[in-house]
């Protein structure tokens, strides 16, 4: 994972998985949920390109600003994130809590 800022990663996690699921997306998945975690991580510590960000919005039922705006700024001197991490992500609609596991 690339180095970013925690708080900043769980936030833009959680807004992305609240975005999932209004599209009508599977957040049950195992994969979807990862695949949640490393585009934040990734969105907090390099940002996303224009055509991924587009892309993105698309998928998720929002406009590119509002996803751009939806990604925190990052702090300088951030710690890296580990696999082993758990991020809390809030609980899915069977009510399952979501996490980051890696």
């Amino acid at each position: 994972m690339p180095d970013h800022d925690e708080p900043a990663h769980n936030s833009f996690a959680r807004w992305l998985l609240h975005r999932c699921r209004r599209a009508g997306h599977d957040t049950e998945s195992a994969d979807t949920r990862s695949s949640i975690h490393i585009i934040a991580a990734f969105a907090v510590s390099d940002g996303l390109d224009a055509a991924l960000t587009a892309n993105l919005a698309q998928a998720l039922a929002v406009t590119p600003e509002e996803l751009t705006a939806a990604i925190p700024v990052r702090r300088p001197g951030a710690g890296p994130v580990r696999a082993d991490d758990v991020h809390d992500a809030g609980p899915t609609p069977n009510g399952r809590i979501e996490g980051c596991t890696g």
